[in-house]
């Protein structure tokens, strides 16, 4: 019987930020950040997935390569918006070593950006609108140099979170992101040679416009399986 060594490590936290963006600009700095590697030779690093649960990554890169080389993002933009539920860009990470034995570390971080939808809020601001939701997660590992087997691991780390409008495009919109409510654990038993890692967290987004007024986008979650 495998003996337990970390159980689910979950935690709750609040993030709130303050954010002005003008959303007739579909396409955004932190979108052609996201997506310039894309086009240049590191697409294999991305994951490209739509509303049915495809994998769209290749067709994607096919599709809107033109439009890449004429510097036309606004296209680029309204494709993704029409076509990608979700998208994630992995790298793999070096982090410092530790002095306990034989013990190495092994860390990755995934990049997403996700698509969320409110059909009806009640207030102008939020009715039919859609907003992309970029953030970060870091998993990290640490085994046994001798046997590769799993010997801790940390809860998945979240950072830049970044929330942008996608319509109303007419609008200009100042909005807190007013809760984050966060689970998140690394789930290990011995003997392992891997790690399964899950983060969910809450979307609202608060205007101070005609009234305090917080329109919910739903939970986003994410799960990572991590080998040594």
């Amino acid at each position: 019987m495998k003996k337990f060594l970390a159980s689910a490590l979950l935690f709750s936290t609040i993030l709130t930020a303050l954010f002005s963006l003008n959303v007739s600009a579909v396409h955004s700095d932190p979108f052609k950040e996201y997506f310039e590697p894309f086009y240049n030779n590191n697409h294999s690093s991305y994951n490209i997935i739509n509303s049915e649960g495809v994998d769209i990554t290749e067709s994607f890169l096919v599709d809107t390569y033109d439009w890449y080389l004429a510097g036309n993002w606004e296209s680029i933009s309204s494709y993704f918006n029409e076509n990608v539920l979700q998208v994630s860009r992995t790298s793999s990470n070096t982090p410092a070593q530790t002095t306990r034995g034989r013990e190495l570390p092994k860390s990755t971080t995934i990049s997403y950006i996700v698509l969320r939808d409110v059909e009806t809020s009640g207030h102008p601001f939020f009715d039919n609108s859609r907003i992309r939701v970029f953030y970060s997660l870091t998993y990290e590992l640490y085994y046994d140099e001798d046997t590769h087997h799993v010997t801790r691991a940390l809860s998945p780390r979240m950072s830049n979170p970044t929330y942008e409008f996608v319509s109303p495009t007419e609008l200009y919109l100042e909005a807190y992101i007013s809760w984050s409510s966060v689970n998140s654990y690394a789930d290990i038993s011995s003997g392992q040679s891997s790690v399964d890692f899950f983060h969910s967290f809450s979307v609202s987004l608060t205007t101070t416009e005609g009234g305090n007024y917080t329109s919910n986008y739903g939970t986003i979650s994410s799960s990572y399986t991590m080998r040594v």
